[in-house]
């Protein structure tokens, strides 16, 4: 059996059986498009002025946290777990910005990249 599939204006999908025996690309074609999974992530930049004891020069660098930090004594501790490493120790936070930044991937490239989780708990799921 040959089916004609049509779409309306409003999207809705109509499969209508055919008789005829003649078949035409635009009745075999359906245009279905791919939607992505969409998140908006914040993240906040900030420019540190640091001092390297193994030099003994102070320098500006930049750390990207994933998660933004409005308070400035709070940014400041984190920042500093993340600086203070080896020779290098943090002074101050001189700026800091957050931006916004939008993401996107198809539902396909999603599920061959994602973990499995347990829907309770949250956890990936061991297999």
């Amino acid at each position: 059996m040959v089916y004609y599939i049509g779409v309306d204006s409003e999207r809705h999908v109509t499969i209508i059986p055919k008789t005829t025996s003649t078949i035409t690309r635009k009745e075999v074609t359906i245009m279905a498009r791919k939607y992505p999974f969409t998140r908006t992530l914040f993240t906040q930049t900030a420019t540190c002025l640091v001092f390297d004891k193994e030099t003994a020069e102070p320098s500006n660098i930049t750390v990207t946290i994933p998660t933004p930090i409005p308070d400035p004594a709070k940014l400041e501790r984190a920042v500093a777990k993340l600086v203070n490493k080896g020779n290098i120790k943090l002074i101050e936070v001189v700026d800091s910005v957050v931006e916004e930044q939008l993401y996107g991937i198809t539902a396909e490239d999603f599920m061959a990249h994602a973990v499995k989780l347990d829907p309770k708990t949250r956890k990936p799921i061991t297999e």
